[in-house]
């Protein structure tokens, strides 16, 4: 992706406060919050400054000897430590909550963009070369981004706010720095407040040179360790297959390869981090005796009082930690640069156009006059990919109808793309040119051949993506045993709220697919298309589903994919043949037998083949 055309991360998040701020349904709660901690760390700000000025009586208090003194002293920091620490939590309160509010703004906000009836989300995974890791992007750079624009937005008020303050008081009570050159009196003004100005800006350089590598190997460190979640969820989730396959092996190097690339990005920014930590330390021990190195010359002249010098102090080390917030918020502003630009990129991906990818000419017209499917003049296009760095035409002018109430079987040689027509009438893969003339989507059903199963309620996942009180639990009852998964229907006696949620996706393949057939069964939709979706079953089994098309789900429009020969179950066949020097696609429609109807034959084809 060309990011040169982004604006900066820091104008991004500008644009992302001025949208919640003045722009949501939220932006009321969001200012008051927003007041509240803003008048809170003013109010802190006061008081600690009022605390400066609390320590010239303190240890006026102290050297005169005066217990009388003493004491009022002690009553009145006992008040302002008091305020500071109720004004202290009032803050965290209002912080963590608008930190909590912005967020879940920000997600409803992008997550609408990703998952839409445009189904963004599948082109955003199919062009993960482009846009990497969105499940991060969302869940952990959103609430990065929220948490650190506030955190450090108030931070940084702070730092004005005490540099303003202290700076005023410490020039007056500073005075100012005369000297002799060359037989030329020099007076320097407030010479302790550009003493403290000097030493932090070159303290900020250096911090700022050591750093500057920090960025990039956090962005790195992010995307490395999003790739060994992901690595370790799929080990986890397919540990059967992958164990079957032998396949633990490779996942072991291609771990063990990862966590050396880790270990690797980490000792580079181990090296950075120590050398910042050491600078840190310097220079947080030297700012501690660097206000008395300057106060002594006045101090030893008589100039100054030893109270005035630890007002001094106290003002110059306020001075030097707002000077200082550059230093102390480097690993944090490194942190949220990078969860700035992630999420900006990830709203450019999803903005139309945002993605680099071939033409998405192919236009889905949806009339509710329509009963049948028709594909008219398409050219199928395959998006550029770490198989092929150019865009692939697949076929080019298909024409065909599924008219309503036929059964159809797809035929074709592997890989020319019968799946792929599967996906342009759900509207999930729209690269290419053409017309797809098809009644609205709802009245489509498509079981494709990994279903997916939610982790979940029985009958949530037997009505997904419907909520799981869709369905009476006869219908689900019905829809089971249609399917030859009786054992399944105990489960319905569990209430709802008191069922167990289960990891579904660990089912054989076989009885995935015979629960996603039930949920067809249930929905009885007017259009069923079946892409592979008998691939992982017994022949048995197969013939158990497709007899279903022949008896409960008789009157809807079925179009299927399949490997072995289910031909018996449809009445006509489309044969798909792709010309390898043009791509130009020739169809050729066959009458099959009719539909097995009775009973009797549906029973004999189940029976024929074993389990």
């Amino acid at each position: 992706m060309n990011t040169t055309i982004f604006p900066s991360p820091y104008r991004k998040a500008l644009s992302l406060a001025k949208d919640y701020f003045f722009h949501s349904n939220d932006r009321l709660k969001a200012w008051l919050l927003l007041i509240g901690a803003v008048a809170s760390v003013v109010t802190i700000a006061a008081l600690t400054f009022t605390l400066s000025w609390w320590m010239t009586t303190f240890w006026a208090a102290m050297t005169a000897k005066n217990a009388s003194l003493f004491f009022s002293s002690m009553r009145t920091f006992t008040l302002i430590v008091g305020s500071w620490g109720a004004v202290n939590a009032l803050k965290d309160f209002c912080v963590e909550k608008l930190r909590a509010r912005w967020r879940n703004w920000l997600s409803a906000k992008i997550l609408p963009s990703y998952i839409n009836e445009d189904n963004k989300y599948v082109d955003v995974s199919r062009h993960a070369d482009q846009i990497d890791h969105p499940e991060q992007r969302i869940q952990e750079d959103i609430k990065v981004f929220t948490e650190k624009s506030i955190t450090l937005s108030l931070d940084l008020l702070n730092s004005v706010l005490t540099l303003v303050l202290f700076t005023g008081s410490l020039w007056v009570v500073g005075g100012s720095l005369s000297f002799v050159v060359l037989g030329a009196s020099i007076t320097i003004p407030g010479y302790m407040v550009w003493s403290a100005i000097l030493f932090a800006a070159g303290s900020s350089f250096i911090t700022s040179l050591i750093g500057r590598r920090l960025p990039e190997l956090n962005k790195k460190e992010e995307s490395l360790e999003a790739d060994i979640r992901k690595d370790l969820f799929i080990l986890d989730k397919d540990s059967e297959n992958i164990a079957q396959e032998r396949g633990g092996m490779y996942y072991l190097r291609k771990l063990l390869r990862k966590f050396g690339e880790l270990y690797n990005n980490w000792s580079q920014k181990i090296v950075i981090q120590l050398s910042l930590s050491a600078f840190k330390g310097v220079y947080q021990q030297v700012a501690i005796i660097f206000p008395y190195l300057m106060a002594a010359p006045a101090y030893f002249a008589g100039l100054l009082p030893f109270a005035q010098i630890m007002q001094i102090s106290y003002s110059f080390s306020y001075i030097q930690s707002a000077l200082s917030w550059f230093i102390n918020s480097y690993e944090d502003l490194a942190i949220y640069k990078i969860s700035t630009k992630r999420i900006m990129e990830l709203e450019r991906a999803l903005e139309e156009g945002g993605l680099n990818t071939p033409e998405r000419n192919i236009d889905r017209i949806e009339d509710a006059a329509l009963d049948g499917i028709e594909i008219v003049n398409l050219d199928m296009v395959r998006p550029a990919s770490e198989e092929s760095s150019s865009t692939v035409l697949m076929m080019s002018q298909l024409n065909v109808k599924f008219p309503k109430g036929t059964h159809t079987v797809i035929q074709g040689e592997n890989g020319i793309g019968k799946s792929t027509i599967t996906k342009i009438i759900a509207g999930t893969w729209k690269y290419g040119h053409g017309e797809v003339k098809l009644p609205p989507r709802h009245k489509i059903y498509i079981l494709p051949q990994k279903p997916t199963m939610p982790h979940d309620t029985l009958r949530a996942v037997l009505a997904y993506p419907e909520p799981f009180d869709t369905f009476t639990d006869e219908e689900y009852r019905v829809a089971l045993q249609a399917v030859g998964e009786e054992e399944f229907i105990e489960k319905l006696d569990t209430p709802e709220d008191k069922s167990v949620l289960e990891d579904w996706s660990r089912k054989s393949g076989g009885q995935q697919q015979k629960i996603a057939f039930a949920r067809a069964v249930l929905r009885k939709p007017e259009i069923l298309i079946l892409d592979e979706s008998t691939a992982a079953m017994s022949k048995k089994y197969e013939n158990l589903v497709y007899s279903l098309t022949q008896s409960m789900l008789k009157d809807s429009t079925i179009i299927s994919i399949a490997h072995r020969d289910v031909g018996e179950f449809h009445d006509r066949a489309v044969m798909i043949e792709v010309d390898e020097a043009t791509q130009r696609v020739n169809v050729t429609e066959t009458p099959l037998r009719t539909s097995i109807n009775d009973e009797e034959e549906v029973n004999e084809a189940v029976r024929y083949y074993p389990s």
